[in-house]
Order: structure tokens, then C-alpha cells, then sequence
């Protein structure tokens, strides 16, 4: 299952309501590393679902824009996923879940913000 996910809690709320298991939902938990992408959040976590996916299984997904509707989907991975895999190894592309484990910026206190846009004397 992959979700909207404004905040990690709500992806794994929402399964649990429509009857899915916490491992159905986990490979897809991706906004308590990145945060709130919003419109992408779904598509990011339907990335990294699909690094672990195996051919024949099946994927819903369900993205929503506030105020722009929702859309849901039931995808069926194919063989095709394990050339996908081949060809991006041979590439050097790095997954998803190797790219959110990389620490892409440094953190900023509000302190050290307020101190280096001259707020603070």
C-alpha cells in the first residue's frame, strides 16, 4: 500500500483502518525521513516500494491533492522489474532508500538562523 503522507502517522492510520498489515504499508514510509513533499510524497514512496517489489504482486496507491481530488491505483509489477533493477546497478544509480539514509543537509537551529540573518546582536 502507498499513500499521501503529509506526516508519517497517516499512511500507516490509514491502512491499519482499511484492514492492511503494517508490513503491507512499511516499504512505503518515507515522510518521517523527508518530510512532507506533498503532491510527490505518494510517488516517492511507490519509488521505494518498488525497489523491493517481486514480480506479481500488486501495489495500490492512492495520492491526493488538497482541494484537487484523489486518485487510486492497483499496479501489477511485472517481469520487467528484475531487468529494471540489472540495468540501474549496471548504471550506478543508487536507490531510494540508500539516497534517504544520505544526509542531504545541514540542520540550522532557529538560534544560529536568527543569529546569521542579523536578528540577534
Amino acid at each position: 500500500c502507498v499513500f499521501h503522507q503529509p506526516y508519517a502517522a497517516l499512511p500507516s492510520a490509514l491502512a491499519k483502518s482499511l484492514g492492511f498489515s503494517a508490513q503491507q504499508v512499511k516499504a512505503g514510509l518515507v515522510a518521517s525521513r523527508i518530510g512532507n513533499t506533498y503532491s510527490a510524497s505518494a510517488l516517492l514512496a511507490l519509488s521505494a516500494v518498488l525497489e523491493q517489489a517481486a514480480p506479481g504482486e500488486r501495489i495500490l496507491l492512492v495520492s491526493f491533492g488538497s482541494g484537487a481530488g484523489s486518485d487510486g491505483l492497483v499496479l501489477r509489477i511485472s517481469e520487467k522489474i528484475v531487468e529494471y533493477r540489472a540495468r540501474r546497478a549496471e548504471l550506478g544509480l543508487d536507490t531510494v532508500e540508500r539516497e534517504l539514509g544520505e544526509t542531504h543537509a545541514d540542520w540550522l537551529s532557529y538560534g544560529r538562523y536568527a543569529r546569521a540573518a542579523g536578528k540577534l546582536r
